[in-house]
């Protein structure tokens, strides 16, 4: 979870996060991240906010999606 502006949701609803890291750093962790299927980000005037998926964050970094493991047929052992 992250906030869209940080200062001004601390002026309006107080210090209710611990740690502050730039937006591009929080994408690329969304894009990269292997168990991060996505952010959701708070709006820093009012309570709603809006997810922004691995994919979304994937094309505003310019990464590519990461390819699929190849699936292995049920009926084989591991």
């Amino acid at each position: 979870m992250t906030f869209a502006d940080p200062e001004v949701f601390l002026r309006v609803f107080g210090p209710r996060f611990d740690a502050g890291i730039s937006g591009e750093v929080v994408l690329r962790m969304a894009a990269d991240g292997p168990d991060c299927h996505g952010i959701l980000v708070n709006c820093a005037t009012r309570e709603i906010s809006q997810l922004i998926s691995k994919e979304t964050a994937q094309s505003l970094c310019g990464s590519a999606p990461a390819a699929d493991p190849p699936r292995r047929s049920w009926w084989k052992r591991r």
